[in-house]
């Protein structure tokens, strides 16, 4: 008679608990967004007439290439652009920008700050912030 209790236990375990013991997981591949190591803007202070340089270093932990975003407030104006309303890019290649101050801005001592981007284009990104201070 003991025999059966084990036939019991083995038959439980391999055709109830079994199928669920047994499945298999699908796992997804990790993915990490962008990072950011540097955002740089040479010079850091502009007066009237003057452009800065905005360069961002990162880098796609999962390979690929990246695209940038640009956003200039408080007065700075993308080279190309004619207006404060046109002057974001987004999802550009290129990780340098160049910037001038608006000969219209109101406040001749003020600080300026660039929002910058870097997206791998599958929903990962990263954004850092650049300082810039006007002076007369």
């Amino acid at each position: 008679m003991p025999n059966r209790g084990w036939l019991k236990a083995a038959f439980l375990l391999v055709f109830v608990l079994g199928p669920s013991g047994c499945r298999k997981y699908v796992t997804e591949p990790i993915t990490r967004r962008p990072v950011i190591s540097s955002v740089v803007a040479f010079p850091t202070v502009l007066g009237p007439g003057d452009s800065t340089l905005i360069t961002i270093d990162a880098i796609n932990p999962n390979g690929g290439p990246l695209l940038y975003d640009w956003e200039p407030y408080n007065g700075l104006l993308r080279k190309g652009s004619t207006s404060p309303y046109d002057n974001t890019i987004y999802h550009t290649p290129s990780a340098s920008m160049v910037f001038y101050r608006s000969p219209t801005w109101p406040y001749p001592n003020d600080t300026a700050f660039v929002f910058c981007t870097a997206t791998d284009g599958k929903g990962g990104s990263t954004t850092r912030q650049v300082l810039i201070y006007y002076q007369n």
